[in-house]
């Protein structure tokens, strides 16, 4: 008498979809809003660990123009490059966490027309290029020939920008436009 040998079950066979068309979405950035302490870097932070992707963190309040002492905007690209370790594709799907975003923004009173302004309307105009995408040149943090470091672009196309900020007054602010009345059709 032979044993009797276990039923396998058939093979299960998917049907192989014909080639599907890639649906291509644009990229969105995130603004957080919140005052200190209650999460906005905690968050981004998990959601990378999550994703499994480089994250860097960037504090606005010290950035400057290109060419001043302090932090430039490109440094930030260069901070997510060694995140990835010196990685320029991994780097490109990763994460720029822009803190304090709100302070850049603010206007700087009191100072006379010849004041210049390195840390406010040209870190912005630098970051809304890096923002909207653009190709950047970055040392990747690793040693080439001759002890000097690589240097890669890197595609800020699809890298997810997230700024973050208190923003403090903007609720008296819309406060403020929505209690005006509006002339013609509203």
């Amino acid at each position: 008498m032979q044993p009797i040998a276990p039923r396998r079950s058939p093979p299960v066979f998917r049907a192989i979809p014909e080639k599907e068309p890639v649906v291509r979405l644009e990229k969105s950035n995130i603004l957080l809003i919140g005052p200190s302490g209650v999460g906005k870097t905690f968050l981004t932070q998990t959601l990378a660990r999550i994703l499994d992707v480089p994250i860097a963190l960037c504090d606005c309040t010290s950035m400057t123009q290109a060419g001043y002492v302090g932090e430039d905007v490109e440094s930030v690209i260069q901070k997510l490059v060694q995140a990835a370790g010196g990685n320029a594709e991994k780097a490109q799907q990763g994460i720029v966490f822009l803190d304090e975003v709100d302070k850049i923004a603010a206007a700087h009173e009191g100072h006379s027309v010849a004041y210049r302004d390195v840390s406010g309307e040209g870190v912005q105009h630098a970051l809304l290029k890096l923002v909207e995408g653009t190709v950047v040149n970055v040392k990747s943090g690793r040693k080439g020939v001759g002890a000097q470091q690589d240097t890669v672009q890197v595609d800020t196309s699809d890298i997810l920008f997230v700024a973050s900020g208190a923003f403090n007054n903007l609720d008296k602010i819309v406060a403020r436009r929505l209690d005006k009345k509006s002339l013609g059709f509203g």
